[in-house]
């Protein structure tokens, strides 16, 4: 009788989690349905007003509900989200993205302080703790700052970004089902972007000089909108390769196919010289992961061999640079790839130096605490000399920051907050790679190995671009933190299988 009542109980509660399940999927299809309608029709204001008052039904209905399925369609309308901009304040925010996270933040937060749900050995885990001292250290250089009030937004805007896509999907990624979908999502999210996007590039025939603004209004330049792309990449690749080990019928295995066969053509056009190279060091990465079980220390060893080849042999190299004359600007697409190694004649190259000269500067200016987080563009005016500017230069604050995620450390927050930055980013590499090893769960290796993998293409973006201040990248780059350290924590070697994985 016992035995019975418990089935029956059981059956109940599955019915109850069906049930909770489609209400949760019609309320997340019906937000994402009144977000598109919103961006379609923006410019009617009385429309709007009505769509923002209704999406605010099934948002704190799934507040009190189902925060994990919030979060997903978060991130599925990261790549879709438009920044306004107060013209009273200056302030802005990207709608609805940051609108969520910051609501979903507010909700969670306390749940899990009171509630007593935070797991130790995520709070305690080094992937936290390195991002605790990071924004420690952030908050300090705020308050030692040239402008507070920009550093202390910065600072407002990364705690909740590191407490929504970080610490909180850490905790849902207990679920395995979870830990493959938000990357996926993002990627689902960008199509729609992508063909605005080409449907307005088009009217300038994909004219390469016309990349650069062109993605607007959803990202700011193409260099972000061209990184968010390498991002996913891995993700969709190494999913569809191993379509039969997360069960994907073949129906998904073609969508998976149209998806990624989007966004390769998508990365083309989008003319970024770092993002194709990006891709093609990481396709080198995985070849040395699969083949050699390469650890850091050996990327570590090629990264100094590499130093010293260049310094050694700089006279050299300056010289061959020199030799190359294309440019990125003018509308010949062999010439915009050529133009990499052009440092005497292509602006783009030339303000990227101008842009690390001075970010030097600053650092030697302030070396310990910096100039503040996020107040490189407002300050680096001054640190320009007539034989650096180039024809974009700019003393308005309005062209971007430091074109380096590692310069832009060291000039905001100083020495201590580069090495914070750094031992962030190795230890990501150290922890991915050993537990790709230590992993035999088919499903688990293949997550890491994607992890790993769109990590990679941010680190090495880090060199010549920096967006880790855009919502677009921190909704990539924070939860994929979040999945390293959930395996970790969470996924064990549950399965002894040792088949081979595909990719």
């Amino acid at each position: 009788m016992a035995g019975n009542n418990a089935t029956g109980q059981s059956r109940m509660n599955i019915e109850q989690q069906h049930k909770a399940d489609k209400t949760g999927f019609l309320a997340a299809f019906f937000i994402v349905v009144s977000v598109a309608a919103l961006i379609y029709f923006q410019q009617a204001s009385i429309l709007a007003i009505a769509l923002l008052t209704a999406i605010l039904i099934p948002v704190f209905y799934l507040l009190f509900v189902n925060k994990s399925v919030l979060l997903q369609v978060t991130m599925l309308l990261v790549p879709l989200s438009l920044k306004i901009t107060s013209e009273s304040t200056g302030a802005s925010v990207a709608a609805p993205s940051e609108f969520l996270i910051s609501l979903i933040v507010l909700f969670t937060i306390p749940v899990l302080m009171f509630g007593n749900r935070i797991d130790r050995k995520i709070l305690m885990h080094p992937i936290t703790l390195l991002l605790f001292a990071d924004t420690a250290w952030m908050i300090f250089t705020a308050v030692t700052s040239e402008m507070p009030d920009v550093s202390f937004k910065r600072v407002i805007m990364r705690i909740i970004f590191i407490t929504g896509y970080y610490f909180i999907f850490a905790h849902l990624f207990k679920d395995k089902k979870i830990l493959s979908r938000p990357h996926l999502l993002y990627a689902i999210g960008l199509v729609p972007a992508i063909f605005y996007i080409w449907y307005s590039h088009a009217e300038y025939n994909f004219d390469p000089r016309t990349a650069f603004d062109i993605t607007r209004p959803f990202y700011p330049e193409h260099t972000s909108y061209a990184a968010a792309i390498a991002f996913v990449i891995p993700f969709v690749t190494i999913f569809l390769f191993n379509a039969k080990i997360f069960t994907a019928n073949k129906t998904r295995r073609n969508w998976l196919i149209v998806l990624l066969v989007i966004l390769y053509a998508a990365e083309f056009l989008a003319y970024s010289r770092a993002a194709i190279i990006s891709l093609g060091i990481v396709v080198v990465l995985y070849g040395m992961i699969r083949l050699f079980k390469v650890k850091l220390w050996h990327l570590l060893s090629m990264m100094f061999v590499a130093t010293v080849f260049i310094f050694s042999f700089s006279g050299q190299l300056l010289e061959w640079a020199r030799t190359n004359d294309a440019v990125s600007n003018d509308g010949n697409i062999s010439n915009h790839y050529k133009s990499v190694t052009n440092i005497t004649r292509d602006a783009s190259n030339l303000e990227r130096l101008n842009r690390w000269i001075c970010a030097y500067r600053m650092f030697e200016e302030r070396p310990l605490t910096g100039f503040g987080p996020g107040t490189y563009q407002f300050q680096y005016a001054e640190f320009q000399t007539i034989d650096n500017t180039t024809t974009i230069s700019t003393t308005k604050g309005d062209r971007g920051n430091a074109h380096s995620e590692y310069l832009s450390s060291l000039s905001e927050m100083g020495i201590i907050g580069l090495f914070s930055f750094v031992g962030l980013t190795l230890y990501t590499i150290y922890l991915g790679l050993t537990l790709y090893y230590a992993r035999t769960d088919k499903q688990i290796r293949c997550i890491v190995l994607a992890t790993i993998l769109g990590l990679f293409t941010f680190f090495f973006h880090g060199f010549f671009n920096a967006f880790l201040d855009q919502d677009k990248m921190t909704a990539l780059v924070f939860p994929a933190l979040a999945i390293l350290v959930a395996i970790d924590v969470y996924h064990k070697n549950q399965s002894d299988t040792t088949d081979q994985v595909a990719a």
